[in-house]
């Protein structure tokens, strides 16, 4: 059984939001889904209109690095999101 317990690495990044109609409002959220045949779990950024359409992927990480927090600037023109990798307890070489 995989248990995330450490986090070694964090950084916290900006990306521009794709370019939008002039108040227009986006919804910005962080997911995750797992790759069952590696045993693994990925989380992104995305960023969707209020109805779900229109989303789409900010960031697109190998799996272990993943994206979270997501936090729009006040004039909505870029987003700040925590960025880390987290390894199993039980991974060689964390003896």
């Amino acid at each position: 059984m995989k248990q995330f317990v450490a986090v070694v690495s964090f950084s916290v990044l900006m990306t521009a939001l794709p370019m939008t109609e002039v108040g227009r409002q986006r919804i910005v959220y962080d997911f995750c889904y797992a790759d069952l045949d590696a045993w693994d779990i990925a989380c992104e950024i995305g960023i969707a209109d209020p109805d779900g359409s229109n989303a789409t992927v900010l960031t697109a990480g190998a799996y272990g690095a993943d994206s979270a927090q997501p936090a729009p600037s006040p004039d909505g023109s870029s987003i700040a999101f925590v960025r880390g990798i987290f390894f199993d307890q039980q991974s060689p070489g964390l003896e």
